[in-house]
């Protein structure tokens, strides 16, 4: 049963004309005939006499009318209440990674623009962002920039950062002032979620191979250690680990070194979106207020 055919009947039981009342509803009188039989089927009783001219509302009809005459008002008012979140200007937003410093930042962009929804997720999986995006799930994305930028996709710089290897204070690598991916081969990383994904996508694109990669079966993601974890196993010597500066801002006096990469000396977190995409006055408020008010959320930039 559907709304829409209980304002028919309300229309026709006022009017007691099927002519009428489906010129009111601009639709045919054949159209409008079905609509009101399906009703009675729907209610299992006879609303209409149609043997009558005019017709005439029998007394399961005239019980019907009152009820829903009733009840009109309660409907126009639903009816408004779902038209307002039509009205709403909606955005799919995906963060990577999963981050209090962007959650807490779209939390402060709808409370600020309440005639917009935003529909935000969060995730850490890095290496899968650029086909999230291309599948057409979101709108935008906010994460690292992606190692490889397909031309489908365009990027607006929001903030630098960089990408270090964190070793222990008493490594022998602590003593160089940066290294480079061959440094790195053969040892021993523990990574947290989205580190273990960057160092993935690092892997792919510049063809070196740690000894070993904590964890190390892909099934084994969904229990990835946190990052407190990760930073204590690297004080003890036990592995190294790939951040970017900004999310080791926070251990930067305990006994670890960070280490810039030389063939990756910067990896800022830009906004991704399509090329060519329609750009509606939602996309423009949402793209303009994150560039320019994001990088106050995160940590310093490590120096």
């Amino acid at each position: 049963m559907e709304l829409e055919t209980i304002s028919y009947f309300i229309t026709v039981a006022e009017c007691l004309n099927f002519s009428e009342a489906a010129d009111i509803h601009h639709i045919s009188q054949s159209s409008f005939s079905k609509a009101i039989m399906r009703l009675e089927k729907d209610l299992g009783v006879r609303l209409l006499d149609r043997t009558k001219h005019p017709i005439q509302l029998t007394e399961a009809g005239r019980v019907w009318y009152r009820d829903m005459c009733a009840l009109r008002p309660q409907f126009q008012e639903a009816l408004r209440h779902q038209e307002a979140f039509r009205e709403r200007r909606r955005l799919r937003v995906l963060g990577c990674p999963k981050s209090y410093a962007y959650r807490n930042a779209i939390r402060d962009y709808q409370e600020a623009h309440p005639q917009d929804l935003i529909e935000y997720d969060q995730t850490s999986e890095y290496d899968n962002i650029v086909q999230q995006m291309l599948d057409g799930g979101y709108d935008l994305a906010v994460t690292p920039k992606p190692l490889m930028l397909p031309p489908t996709l365009k990027m607006t710089c929001l903030y630098t950062d960089v990408p270090y290897l964190i070793v222990s204070s008493s490594s022998p690598l602590a003593e160089k002032e940066s290294v480079s991916f061959q440094d790195m081969e053969g040892l021993t990383f523990c990574e947290s979620p989205f580190s273990w994904y960057l160092l993935r996508e690092l892997m792919r694109c510049f063809s070196f191979t740690p000894g070993r990669i904590e964890p190390d079966e892909e099934g084994t993601r969904t229990h990835l250690v946190k990052r407190e974890e990760v930073f204590h196993r690297i004080i003890r010597g036990k592995a190294v680990s790939l951040y970017c500066g900004r999310d080791v801002f926070m251990f930067r006096d305990q006994e670890i070194c960070a280490l810039p990469i030389n063939e990756l000396p910067e990896l800022p977190v830009v906004l991704l979106e399509k090329a060519g995409s329609r750009q509606t006055p939602e996309k423009t408020a949402f793209r303009e207020w994150i560039t320019a008010s994001l990088e106050s959320y995160v940590c310093p930039l490590l120096k």
